[in-house]
């Protein structure tokens, strides 16, 4: 009877081991050399990258972003605008590491009759900066299990995507060793942070 006893408060115990050391979602082990990649900021650099983009069109919609983060590049944002009154143009606005913008416009070979309003990203919406989102990513068990290459060319994509029947905006990390052409990609939404299992589109 007391070995019945015993069993059971060692049970209770480990249980409550596992639980305080936090295996789990939340448990993962972050190797340093992520935690220490540092991320460029898209909230505190997008009010100079869209003033840029109005240069191009008065009535410029955000369509995507793209934050390069991999270990071994550095740190730019990529911001592409569509126009609803210029349907055959769009532009690519680039802020660089030392902050300087440029932009090019980027003509289009196929015919366009309209803008979905629905693929256009509203900032506004946008709660999870770059660099909050590349710490949520990487603390997860799944992505910090990587092996370093895979994070070489590692890159954040704010997009406009379809989650069962609405499209919200959301953050896309895409993991691949820098010389092929194979990417994993893993997603959060980018009001909430919350982690998304979407089919790799």
């Amino acid at each position: 009877m007391r070995q019945h006893i015993l069993f059971q408060r060692l049970s209770v115990f480990f249980l409550f081991l596992f639980w305080i050391t936090g295996c789990g979602e939340e448990g993962a082990i972050v190797p340093q050399y992520l935690v220490e990649k540092s991320t460029i900021s898209l909230l505190e650099n997008y009010p100079g990258i869209y003033a840029q983009a109005l240069q191009w069109e008065p009535d410029a919609k955000l369509a995507i972003v793209g934050v390069t983060i991999g270990l071994g590049e550095k740190n730019d944002i990529t911001a592409f605008y569509d126009s609803p009154n210029n349907l055959s143009e769009g532009v690519m606005v680039k802020l660089d590491v030392d902050g300087s913008i440029v932009s090019k416009t980027l003509k289009y070979n196929f015919p366009r009759n309209e803008i979905n309003s629905e693929e256009i990203i509203n900032m506004s919406e946008v709660n999870i900066d770059s660099a909050d989102a590349w710490k949520i990513f990487i603390n997860y068990p799944v992505v910090a299990s990587y092996k370093k290459e895979a994070f070489g060319c590692a890159k954040l994509f704010l997009v406009p995507l379809p989650v069962k029947d609405h499209i919200r905006t959301i953050w896309r990390l895409s993991l691949g060793e820098c010389n092929t052409n194979q990417y994993e990609y893993f997603y959060i939404d980018a009001s909430t942070g919350e982690w998304l299992q979407l089919e790799t589109p």
